[in-house]
Formats: C-alpha cells, structure tokens, sequence
C-alpha cells in the first residue's frame, strides 16, 4: 500500500492515542478510529486474503472507514484508492513466513511436560531376590 505520486490521502488524522474497538461491524465496511497505517494494511490483508505491507509512509495515528462488500482486489484496490486516497499496488515479493508444524499444548510448570500428558512416576528399582547367589 502506498501514496499516490501526489502524495495526498483521505485518511482523517486521529485524536486517539491508541486504538478504539469498532462500535459496530458490517460485512461491506471496514473502519477504525486511532489506528495505524499497518493496522489498516492487515485489516485489507483480512480482507483479501494476501499480504498487504505498509510502504506509505505515513506516521501516527488515523481515523476511517471503507465501504465495500466486494473481495475483488481490483474493486477493492478502486474502494481504496476513491475513498482513502491510497494506492495498493500488486507486486511479487519474496518473504519471510512463520510456519507451525505441530500444535501441542504448553509445557506444564511443575513437569515440564505438555499439560495433556499425565507425569509418570519414576520406576523403583525390585529388590534383588537372594536366590541369585
């Protein structure tokens, strides 16, 4: 996501500090109060489905709102470009993924051992019989 060559933009600078939850959600609109400009590129990326990375520019903390239902990345490259005055631009990259292989739960404090598996006690040694001599 990017600014236009012009490097104007529709975003309303915020006066919240910090993140506000949205009071309510629509399937066609997308908005937040106090946000970043990362925070809308993972909004979009929730969106669509792809990465969406944050080369604007843009510093501080910004109010908006996007409407539009449409998953379409041309429709909503168009949505955003008409009603955010930002450009998001479709590009090939190489990057870096995280990838997690299993999923286990947490080690226990006390054992060491993920929480789902009981703690065996440690084996006793038999008592060695006397008919061995």
């Amino acid at each position: 996501m990017k600014l236009p060559e012009d490097g104007r933009h529709l975003l309303k600078k915020s006066e919240f500090e910090s993140p506000v939850p949205p009071s309510d959600y629509a399937r066609d609109v997308l908005s937040g109060d106090g946000v970043t400009v990362a925070d809308i590129a993972d909004d979009f990326e929730g969106r669509l489905g792809v990465p969406v990375l944050d080369e604007s520019g843009l510093e501080g903390r910004w109010d908006y709102e996007l409407r539009c239902a449409d998953t379409d990345s041309a429709v909503f490259a168009a949505a955003v470009r008409e009603q955010l005055g930002l450009e998001l631009i479709p590009e090939r990259r190489v990057i870096e993924v995280l990838v997690i292989k299993s999923n286990s739960p947490p080690p226990s404090p006390s054992t060491g051992l993920p929480d789902s598996q009981p703690a065996t006690q440690p084996a006793t040694a038999a008592p060695e019989s006397d008919s061995a001599q």
